[in-house]
């Protein structure tokens, strides 16, 4: 497929065994609610006020990523976040039609699936980073994730998860109701404990975490005073809107994939000297 394209792969519920076929309705539900509430969600304030913490998460990404990488970006939207990051490859997988073919014609130079992530190891490509941000609250099957990402890594893979804390929750649907932020489905946010444990049943290793925006909302001066300062006292930084979470493989086959073959030669010897390179040779 070229650059800046958009494909479809196709979903059929029928003949699918019962677990895949649960995961098929709740995927395409989660298809149908984005293309209803957020094609009419409009808000004069969002530029300015909640696209703030949004912002704040795309610059910190880029801090680890750099420029020039094979990225790959598990619930893309518009393909704003993979394009800041100006990966040399960029692929973004989502549900949504609409953003996904918006993203294609905005971003020429990146590749946009509509596709599960689930199905992720069909793009048949390794990645240097893989971007999960804010979406792992809408995967019907986080262990089958975690195994499908294995067939996209390398040694040297890292993958950068973002996700909201608890802590936030009923703050988070506050903001939807006044319209200050895009409505979400219902969903259990996990723990970031519970996030680093499946990931290790996956062979993953988690390598790093922290937290980040103890003030999501845009006010000037103030904003970057908290998230600056504050949220690196202690006692201050779990107050955190978002923990970042950045773990490595550590499968055997994707390990020794890259590791170099090489063969060690022994030479049992006593009183050799001056004798071992003409023995090799």
């Amino acid at each position: 497929m070229t650059a800046g394209t958009f494909e479809h792969t196709t979903w059929s519920i029928t003949g699918a065994n019962p677990r895949c076929a649960d995961s098929l309705r709740w995927q395409e539900s989660l298809r149908r609610f984005y293309e209803k509430v957020r094609a009419g969600f409009h808000t004069g304030l969002r530029d300015r006020w909640t696209d703030y913490a949004y912002i704040r998460i795309k610059q910190r990404i880029a801090d680890i990523v750099p420029p020039g990488s094979r990225v790959l970006d598990v619930g893309c939207g518009n393909g704003e976040l993979l394009a800041h990051l100006q990966p040399d490859v960029g692929v973004g997988i989502d549900l949504n039609e609409r953003v996904l073919n918006e993203a294609a014609r905005a971003h020429p130079n990146l590749r946009f699936l509509s596709t599960r992530a689930e199905d992720i190891a069909s793009i048949g490509e390794t990645f240097d980073f893989i971007i999960l941000s804010q979406v792992l609250d809408e995967i019907y099957d986080l262990r089958a994730l975690f195994q499908a990402l294995q067939s996209v890594c390398h040694s040297r893979t890292r993958i950068i998860v973002v996700i909201h804390s608890r802590l936030w929750q009923p703050v988070l649907r506050l903001m939807e109701w006044c319209r200050l932020k895009t409505p979400t489905p219902e969903r259990h946010l996990l723990p970031h404990d519970e996030i680093i444990h499946l990931l290790g049943l996956g062979d993953f290793q988690t390598v790093r975490m922290f937290s980040m925006t103890i003030a999501p909302l845009y006010v000037p001066i103030v904003s970057a005073v908290l998230n600056k300062f504050f949220a690196q006292i202690p006692g201050f930084r779990w107050l955190g809107l978002n923990d970042v979470i950045i773990a490595r493989s550590t499968k055997a086959s994707v390990l020794d994939a890259d590791r170099p073959q090489g063969v060690s030669i022994v030479v049992p010897a006593r009183n050799e000297a001056g004798h071992i390179q003409q023995l090799l040779e």
